[in-house]
C-alpha cells in the first residue's frame, strides 16, 4: 500500500512539472514587470534640459553695416535725449531719420537745438534726414518754399536735396529718402527718381518717407507715400508718434515716430496687415545688415527689445 502511494505521488509530480514546462500553458508573468515609462527610458531633469542645436542665424555674424532709424525726435530735450543716448551705445555707422527733425517750426534755431546731440554724425556726413511736416514750417500758414527750407542748408553739405539716395556698406545697402509732404512740388519727378534708384544692384534698398503709406493712427497716412515699391526691402516712415510694424501686400512697412519728440499718439484706426503696435516708451530702430540678411530691432529707451525680425536681400 505504501508503495502504491509513492508511485501515485511521483506520477502527479511528473504531470505537474510537465504542465509548468509546456509553452502553451506556462503562465505569462510579463505583466508583473512594469513597462518602462518615457522618464524611465530617457533620464532627464526638467531643471536642466539641454537645448537642441539650432542653425546659425545671421545675428551670429558681425554685421557689415549698421544704422539707426529715428523719427519725430526734434525736441531739444526730454525723451529725445534718452533716445540719442541709446543710439550712441550701439556704435552704428549711420543714422537715418523719418522726419520732424526740428520742432516746432523747423527754423535754423530749432534745427541747431534738436540736432546738437547728433553733431558728430552730421559733421561726418553719416546722418541722413527725411523732411517732415514740421520741417516745412508749422503751421502750414507759416510754410517755407522748396527754395527756402532751413533744413536743406543745415544738412545740405551731405544730402544736397529734399530727396536723395546714399549707399552704405560698400554697396550692400542703398537708402532712398523721399519728400512726401503736401508742399513738395516734385511729385512726378520724385516718383521717376525712385524708379531709377531701384534699378541699381545693391542687395538691400530701404525707402524713407515722413507720412506713412499705411498706419494704425487716424488721419496721418498719405496717398503721396503710396508709390511703386517693387524691389524695395522695407519702407520706413514717421509722423505717428509710436512704433508699428506692418506687412501690406507682401511689403514690409515700419512706422518709427517714437524718437522722443512731441506727444505720444494712439492706435485709433484699424489697418489691415498690422503685425505689432507699441507706444509705451520712446525708442529707436537698429538695422544690422550682412550679405545674408538684415536684422531689424525696435529697442525702447530702457533697453528692452520690443521686436526683432529678419529681412532677406531684395536682389543679389
Amino acid at each position: 500500500m505504501k508503495t502504491v502511494f509513492i508511485l501515485i505521488f511521483v506520477l502527479l509530480a511528473a504531470i505537474f512539472i510537465i504542465f509548468l514546462l509546456s509553452p502553451d500553458v506556462a503562465p505569462d508573468l510579463s505583466n508583473l514587470v512594469p513597462e518602462p515609462t518615457e522618464q524611465a527610458r530617457y533620464s532627464f531633469s526638467t531643471n536642466n534640459i539641454e537645448p537642441q542645436p539650432t542653425p546659425t542665424s545671421p545675428a551670429t555674424i558681425t554685421p557689415t553695416v549698421s544704422f539707426a532709424v529715428i523719427g519725430d525726435y526734434g525736441d531739444p530735450s526730454g525723451p529725445a535725449d534718452q533716445v540719442a543716448d541709446l543710439i550712441k551705445s550701439w556704435n552704428v555707422d549711420a543714422i537715418v531719420t523719418t522726419g520732424d527733425n526740428a520742432y516746432p517750426r523747423g527754423t535754423e534755431q530749432d534745427l541747431a537745438s534738436a540736432n546738437e546731440r547728433y553733431a558728430d554724425f552730421i559733421s561726418a556726413c553719416h546722418f541722413f534726414p527725411t523732411l517732415g511736416n514740421h520741417d516745412w514750417g508749422y503751421p502750414d500758414s507759416n510754410s517755407y518754399t522748396a527754395e527756402t527750407l532751413p533744413s536743406t542748408e543745415f544738412f545740405g553739405n551731405c544730402t544736397g536735396n529734399r530727396y536723395y539716395s546714399a549707399v552704405l556698406g560698400d554697396g550692400l545697402v542703398k537708402i532712398i529718402v523721399l519728400s512726401t509732404d503736401s508742399r513738395e512740388p516734385d511729385v512726378i519727378l520724385q516718383s521717376d527718381f525712385l524708379q531709377r534708384e531701384l534699378l541699381t544692384p545693391e542687395p538691400y534698398k530701404f525707402v524713407f518717407t515722413h507720412e506713412p503709406p499705411y498706419a494704425s493712427c487716424e488721419g496721418k497716412t498719405s496717398d503721396r507715400s503710396r508709390l511703386n515699391f517693387v524691389g524695395v526691402t522695407a519702407v520706413f516712415s514717421g509722423h505717428c508718434h509710436l512704433y508699428e510694424h506692418l506687412n501690406v501686400d507682401g511689403m514690409t512697412y515700419i512706422v518709427q515716430g517714437a524718437g522722443g519728440g512731441g506727444q505720444t499718439d494712439q492706435f485709433n484706426a484699424y489697418q489691415e496687415g498690422s503685425l505689432l503696435q507699441y507706444n509705451a516708451q520712446k525708442g529707436a530702430v537698429l538695422v544690422e545688415v550682412t550679405p545674408e540678411a538684415a536684422k531689424i530691432y525696435f529697442i525702447a529707451v530702457d533697453g528692452s527689445v520690443i521686436e526683432e525680425f529678419y529681412l532677406s536681400p531684395t536682389s543679389k
